[in-house]
């Protein structure tokens, strides 16, 4: 990657060979990184997380969906973000996971 901002959600990557990582292009031309980690527990259940990182968007992300199967058990939805702090402008309230139907979803 180019600069240091594209590298914060490839370290993660850097620590676990299992993350991937896929380039996603914003209406407003910008790009969005989405990782993402699947792990087998070996149970017959599975564990996902994602992580977005906002590289030059103005445009930002709103929410986040994941499909689901309409049989599939879906438990502890979380989520977690940066603090912010001295004054940042930006609103650092915890997007809600909702599993609606199909789908989960996060929100601003």
């Amino acid at each position: 990657m180019c600069n240091d901002a594209a590298r914060l959600v490839f370290a993660w990557r850097d620590e676990d060979p299992g993350v991937g990582i896929k380039s996603v292009m914003a209406a407003d031309g910008g790009t969005l990184y989405l990782a993402f980690r699947v792990t087998d527990l070996g149970t017959g259940e599975w564990d996902y997380e994602y992580a977005i990182q906002n590289l030059n968007s103005d445009q930002s992300a709103a929410s986040f969906t994941v499909p689901v199967r309409p049989d599939a058990n879906v438990t502890q939805i979380g989520f977690h973000d940066v603090a912010y702090h001295s004054g940042d402008p930006y609103d650092g309230t915890d997007w809600p996971g909702i599993r609606s139907g199909n789908e989960v979803r996060w929100a601003t």
